[in-house]
């Protein structure tokens, strides 16, 4: 038989079990609603990659590997004083693709 919580029926325990366990998987995207009046709504990764207390001299070279490990939804700052070196490889990114970036934060282009 399955274990219950102390003190509470196995109804009661199943109920709580199902809170907190979903028996179906969540969808990977998780909707944010925004933009004028909280009519429109964008769909981001629910699992994202943080930059928080990541010196900056390695943010860029943190961000380029993300990025090409398939990363989508980073947590950015102004306190983490980062801004500038994180947003060199997503220009790049958006500029070139995977192509140029070359896992160090640093740019390179395919002569060939």
């Amino acid at each position: 038989s399955t274990p219950t919580i102390a003190g509470r029926s196995s109804t009661t325990t199943d109920k709580i079990r199902r809170t907190i366990i979903p028996s179906v998987d969540p969808s990977p995207l998780l909707p944010l609603r925004g933009g004028k009046y909280g009519k429109s709504t964008v769909q981001i990764p629910r699992v994202g990659y943080s930059l928080y207390k990541t010196p900056p001299e390695q943010a860029a070279r943190c961000v380029s590997l993300a990025l090409r490990c398939g990363v989508r939804h980073f947590d950015v700052g102004t306190l983490y004083q980062s801004n500038s070196e994180v947003s060199k490889p997503f220009q790049q990114y958006l500029d070139n693709g995977f192509a140029g970036l070359d896992g160090k934060g640093g740019y390179y282009r395919d002569e060939n």
